[in-house]
């Protein structure tokens, strides 16, 4: 019996938590020092960016999924860091000695909805992040190339901003400041290691498909 009340006590305790736990749009990250909120998208400020985009020129062709996956759990030093965030798939080509060559793929070759709603799925291994700033048209996200093993890579952020001027949604994608390097695992000497050059223009303009 009295495991039966103490099982009862921690469901209570729980769910207590779960329901109290406060709910802080995305946009106001920064203004606010609980950080064990529940950082979400309620005014839908991701949403803009969602969906397949793309940038074609003479010698480069890019197209980029965005998705938007929520309540992504991640632990950090002080406990657990619970928001929303975009998440991606590019695919990357560069036109060679007169042929389309794909640099990168990380489109998987089938996915579902569950996946995407999968927080471990595509997990650190995508463009990804959430940072709005107060600016409803613009998110600042960590970039990531695909990058061999080994080598080091800049931690380097993409600025994106949404535009419908021209009459159609159009991203404008600028890689922003670089903070430092890290290594490419499972390697972890940095010594002799090289950076790793990122190939993916570092300005576009993208249409949405």
């Amino acid at each position: 019996m009295k495991n039966i009340f103490y099982i009862i006590a921690v469901f209570l305790v729980v769910n207590l938590k779960t329901y109290s736990q406060e709910i802080i749009p995305i946009e106001n990250e920064f203004d606010t020092d609980d950080d064990r909120g529940y950082f979400k998208d309620v005014n839908g400020v991701l949403d803009k960016f969602t969906g397949e985009w793309e940038f074609t020129d003479a010698t480069h062709y890019f197209k980029i999924k965005f998705y938007k996956i929520e309540y992504v759990n991640y632990p950090s030093w002080n406990g657990n860091y619970i928001f929303d965030e975009l998440r991606s798939f590019m695919l990357y080509k560069e036109l060679q000695g007169g042929n389309w060559v794909t640099i990168y793929n990380t489109y998987p070759a089938s996915y579902s909805a569950t996946d995407l709603a999968n927080q471990n799925f595509n997990n650190f291994t995508s463009i990804r992040g959430n940072t709005t700033w107060h600016n409803d048209n613009k998110v600042t996200l960590f970039y990531y190339e695909p990058s061999p093993t080994c080598s080091r890579i800049n931690e380097q952020e993409l600025i994106l901003i949404y535009s419908s001027s021209s009459g159609s949604p159009q991203l404008n994608w600028q890689l922003g400041s670089i903070n430092g390097s890290s290594i490419v695992e499972p390697c972890s000497l940095e010594t002799g290691n090289p950076i790793y050059q990122y190939k993916i223009p570092n300005q576009m303009t993208l249409n949405k498909l």
